[in-house]
This record gives structure tokens, C-alpha cells and sequence, in this order.
């Protein structure tokens, strides 16, 4: 998935918020993000709980800091508001810990689960867990959330101006699916939507421009999009989003693509920011890469 800006990564009307600011990496260009070849990271989390309520709590996870209220609390470990509402910091350190400047390259496959494991452990498992050691975990009654503080990363390759670290998120212990909202949940509701240059075909009564669906299983849907959340609805400060709208540029609805497998070909060009061919696909053998 990339986009540009602030999207709904999971809410729960009434009782919780989540959203995403979703930001280009540095070396990206105005050419670059049109083409799709832009590499976008979320480099900020809200979580608001009980939203609209008086005992509403705001919690804003931004480089190392987690902010509840507008107040740094990044030192403490365990953090309760009454019996509904836990932070706790779950990593093996501290976000306080002074971490040494990572690699991109070395953790480009930290996420992915040993396909060896058993399925209880990759079940149990966070995706992130060989990331990084600066988690936090969030309890309420309706559901868990784990963030994961990826980084910080070695300089240019990410837009520092924002943060020098990513995050990767998690949900579980969900009380009711079926009221989740956002993209955790947008193939069930409504989130995602079909994008028409890859799910629409030519009117088959030779209109001129006429689009109809082409009928297929939503499992093979080549690209989804979602749209930014409302400005009115965003739980990011005016001042935190004046500068991160500063360094990543425009909003940009998110893209979902449904990804092959990159032949070494593909992943060879990808890494020298190379464009592909039409031979590069048939060489491969394999659909168009596309990021």
C-alpha cells in the first residue's frame, strides 16, 4: 500500500480512533510518486479513545516519543487510565534507549514470519518482531493494539523533518469484528474501493469512453484505493500536520496493488530505480511489477 497523508487504519465508532500518516521516502520526486515508484512508510500513529467523550485520551506515537495528552510519556512502562484504557511498553528497550542508526537493506525482510515455525508460534507472533526492540501495546475492552517503532533508519532515506523511524501496527483480541472500520477492515467495509484503470473494461456496445465492471472474485482485485481521512475528522494537531504536510508533499489517496512475486530482473531494476520493459516482463515471465 502507499499514499501520501492521513489515513484510518482502524476505528471503532464511539469507542476508538486509529489513523496512520503515511509519508514518501526522501529520494522520492514529484515524477516518482505520479509513476508509482515511491516507497511511502507510516512514520506517525494517533490513537484516540473514547472519542467526543469528556475522558477522551489522545495518544500520538512520532520518532522514538509517545505523547498521551499532549505530554511526553515515553519513560514510563506501564501507563493506566482507570480499568479501560493500558499503554504498556512491551520491547526487550526502552524508547528512552539511544539506538544506533540502522540500514534500510538489513531489515528489508524482518517482517517476514519463519515458514518453518509451527502455526501457533507465527500465529503468536508480532510481524515485526526481529524490527525492533521499542514496542508498545495498547489494552482496551474492545481490542488490542501493538505498535511496533521501526528505526531509526540511516540519514536520507527517510524524511527526518517528520521522524527518522516507521512503525509497524497490529490488532487483536477484537471484541467485534464486524464494527471495525478503516483498513485494517476495508474489504469488508468499503474502505477499499475498485480502481478503474485496472477493474473496469470497455463498453461492449462500442460507446466511446464507456466503462462496465468486469465481474471477478474481490480477491483478484489488481488495485484498490482509499481515500485520506476527512481534515475535520483528524486527530493529528493542526501544528504536527502543517509540518508533515510541509515535507511529504500533497495528500494522496492510498493504492492497494496486489503484487506478484519480482523476478531478479525486476527486483535488480527496482533497487537501481531503473524503469522496466515490456521484455523485462516476458523475460521474467511474471505480471508487471508495480510498488
Amino acid at each position: 500500500m502507499h499514499g501520501v497523508g492521513v489515513f484510518d487504519y482502524a476505528t471503532i465508532p464511539g469507542v476508538l480512533k486509529t489513523q496512520v500518516y503515511m509519508c514518501p521516502f526522501a529520494p522520492c520526486t514529484v515524477d516518482m510518486m505520479e509513476t508509482g515508484q515511491c516507497l511511502t512508510f507510516i512514520q506517525a500513529v494517533a490513537i484516540q479513545v473514547r472519542p467526543g467523550h469528556p475522558n477522551a485520551h489522545t495518544m500520538i506515537w512520532k520518532n522514538n516519543a509517545l505523547r498521551i495528552d499532549g505530554v511526553d510519556r515515553k519513560a514510563e512502562s506501564n501507563i493506566t487510565f482507570g480499568t479501560e484504557l493500558a499503554v504498556a511498553a512491551t520491547g526487550s528497550v526502552s524508547a528512552t534507549a539511544e539506538l544506533p542508526r540502522i540500514d534500510h537493506d538489513t531489515l528489508a525482510d524482518c517482517h517476514v514470519l519463519d515458514p518453518t515455525a509451527p502455526m501457533a508460534i507465527r500465529m503468536a507472533d508480532r510481524v515485526w518482531q526481529n524490527c525492533t526492540t521499542n514496542e508498545w501495546t495498547l489494552t482496551t475492552p474492545d481490542l488490542i493494539i501493538d505498535v511496533g517503532v521501526i528505526g531509526p533508519f540511516e540519514e536520507g532515506y527517510l524524511r527526518e523533518e517528520v521522524s527518522d523511524r516507521t512503525f509497524n501496527l497490529d490488532i487483536s483480541r477484537v471484541k467485534n469484528k464486524s464494527a471495525v472500520q478503516g483498513i485494517i477492515n476495508g474489504d469488508i467495509n468499503g474502505l477499499f474501493v475498485q480502481d478503474a484503470k485496472y477493474n473496469y473494461a470497455p463498453n461492449p456496445n462500442g460507446i466511446p469512453g464507456a466503462l462496465i465492471p468486469v465481474p471477478q472474485p474481490h480477491g483478484r482485485v489488481l488495485e484498490v484505493t482509499a481515500p485520506n481521512v476527512d481534515p475535520k475528522d483528524v486527530i493529528f494537531s493542526r501544528t504536527a500536520m502543517d509540518d508533515m504536510d510541509a515535507a511529504c508533499g500533497p495528500q494522496k489517496s492510498l493504492s492497494a496493488v496486489q503484487m506478484t512475486m519480482a523476478g531478479d530482473e525486476q527486483t535488480r531494476r527496482w533497487k537501481q530505480r531503473q524503469p522496466l520493459t515490456k521484455q523485462d516482463d516476458q523475460d521474467e515471465g511474471k505480471a508487471k511489477y508495480r510498488k
